[in-house]
């Protein structure tokens, strides 16, 4: 197994009110000529703001849900694991497999949203066909 340094990577975004801060720590690496693999943590901090358009349930809300009201009053957290494998079918194409184990901590967690009808420990995946020019 050869394998290459790992990266930081960082994202910082606004789509909804607030402010978001994602970042990656990955270590890649080669199987195969063909297979390859990353991997590594990551974290989202989100300011206050941005955890309330996710997580409060307002009172109108709550009349239409029947999620008890809440207000959240901190920052929003997520702790992650990440994978990836890449299969290199051609040069310029591939397929690729991610997973990803994220957890809520917090306010975020706290919410009724999470608690009832969600859940803090939150799994992701995809498959992905790729072309590369």
């Amino acid at each position: 197994m050869v394998s290459r340094p790992g990266y930081w990577w960082w994202l910082v975004s606004g789509d909804l009110d607030g402010l978001r801060v994602r970042s990656y720590l990955r270590y890649r690496g080669k199987i195969t000529d063909r297979l390859r693999f990353a991997v590594g943590p990551g974290a989202s901090w989100g300011n206050d703001r941005w955890n309330q358009a996710l997580f409060d349930v307002s009172a109108a809300d709550s009349t239409r849900s029947g999620i008890r009201r809440y207000r959240a009053e901190g920052d929003y957290i997520r702790g992650s694991l990440n994978g990836r494998l890449t299969y290199l079918v051609t040069r310029h194409f591939s397929v690729s497999t991610v997973a990803r184990y994220s957890r809520l901590f917090g306010d975020a967690a706290d919410s009724p949203v999470v608690q009832d009808v969600g859940d803090a420990n939150q799994w992701h995946g995809s498959l992905a066909i790729n072309y590369q020019f």
